[in-house]
């Protein structure tokens, strides 16, 4: 009987054949369906490693360039299409710097298994810093309110502790920097009150300077925030002295009139007014304009709401005029006259007073505003007498000169007759 064979192994090198055949299309379909890719995964930030060992030296660095990687990643698309900027980590390790200030930037992926199926490319291969030593100063502290305190009171002077802020940083990055503010709202207080305020290094702009490389030696300073009530009071000029010969004041005004001022209330309560006592007259000819700190004439613990507050004060002057007055006999008045005696003045013709003062005071002036008087007391007996004319004036008027006239005294008596 004859044995059978396994069909199995008909045609077997036809089978191995196309079983070969069908493993290279497997392999063709396989790397056609998973083929290689290239992608591009920006803004990857760039740890900074062993940035101490530049601190260390007493310097401190900024980055110039170099703080986020950009890469290109080549691998089976499988792998790449599912990766993301965060898979990756990149790095530059700051204590070994080039002579240029420049480090090697490493871009890694995180996960291992990934790692050995792509490549990298790093488009930013290093990180350069600028480096400098560092420097201190020591800045006031300024007091910046905002905000008001309640009506009728008035913020005294903040006064900060520490008063002092020592700045530590950069010597390019403190040359910017010009105060040291704390911000006190006021929140309508009407009392004194403390209070715990943030301070700010700001430049000359008034720009806030955040930098991380800037310390200061505090990070709050205690404020004592003093609030007084206020007062309106009035101002007061007083003059000294005169002015030239041949002048007068003709007005005077300043302004403002009145002025707020405040303090403790039990020093308040003793101001009712500013004088200012010391404006000088002497020798003046034209008009006196001046603006007077109000300041220095408040007793101390009261303050002005406004310290710079000035008055401005307007004094005019004007030159006298000269006016020609008439004068008769009738219009002299004997003074001391008795009734044993006669009494005749002898007045020239087109007698006549000059008076000096200011046009508007002269432009109405009589003869009899001046009093003309000539005094007899004391003279009894007969005869001429040289008698010099006295006249009653006002400040707004001057007698320009002296004035004598002839005075004849006769006796009144009547004769007696002898008998025979």
């Amino acid at each position: 009987m004859k044995e059978k064979k396994l069909k199995i192994f008909d045609h077997l090198g036809l089978k191995l054949v196309a079983l070969i055949l069908a493993f290279c299309a497997w392999l063709i379909v396989m790397n056609i369906d998973d083929y290689k890719v290239k992608r591009t995964f920006a803004n990857i930030k760039v740890d900074q490693m062993n940035g101490s060992a530049i601190e260390q030296q007493g310097m401190v660095y900024d980055v110039v360039d170099g703080e986020m990687a950009t890469i290109i990643v080549n691998g089976p698309r499988s792998v790449v299409e599912g990766l993301s900027s965060e898979d990756f980590r990149a790095y530059a390790d700051l204590s070994h710097l080039s002579v240029t200030n420049t480090a090697e930037i490493k871009v890694e992926a995180l996960n291992p298994n990934i790692a050995s199926q792509i490549t990298i490319e790093n488009l930013n291969t290093t990180m350069t810093l600028s480096i400098e030593e560092t420097a201190s100063v020591e800045l006031p502290v300024k007091i910046v309110t905002t905000g008001d305190v309640a009506g009728n009171h008035a913020l005294g002077t903040c006064v900060p502790t520490p008063n002092i802020i020592t700045v530590e940083g950069p010597a390019s990055v403190l040359s910017g920097i010009t105060e040291i503010r704390a911000v006190v709202n006021l929140n309508n207080e009407a009392s004194t009150f403390d209070t715990a305020v943030n301070i700010s290094a700001f430049d000359a702009y008034g720009k806030s300077l955040e930098n991380k490389h800037i310390k200061l030696s505090a990070n709050q300073v205690s404020v004592n925030v003093p609030i007084y009530p206020t007062k309106e009071i009035p101002i007061e000029l007083e003059t000294k002295g005169n002015p030239a010969e041949g002048y007068s004041v003709i007005s005077q005004s300043y302004n403002p009139q009145t002025v707020v001022i405040y303090g403790e209330s039990q020093l308040l309560g003793g101001v009712n007014k500013i004088i200012i006592p010391d404006i000088s007259l002497d020798g003046a000819e034209e008009n006196i304009e001046k603006n007077i700190m109000l300041s220095s004439y408040l007793p101390k613990g009261i303050y002005l709401t406004d310290m710079n507050q000035q008055v401005a004060v307007n004094i005019a002057i004007e030159s006298h005029v000269k006016k020609t007055i008439p004068c008769s006999e009738g219009d002299i008045t004997v003074k001391g006259k008795t009734d044993r005696q006669k009494y005749k003045v002898t007045v020239p013709a087109s007698f006549t007073i000059t008076v000096s003062g200011l046009e508007e005071d002269l432009e109405n002036v009589k003869i009899s505003d001046l009093k003309p008087v000539l005094n007899v007391e004391g003279l009894e007996l007969p005869g001429d007498y040289d008698l010099k004319l006295q006249f009653d004036t006002n400040d707004k008027i001057k007698i320009v000169g002296d004035y004598a006239l002839k005075l004849t005294i006769e006796d009144d008596t009547p004769a007696t007759t002898e008998e025979e």
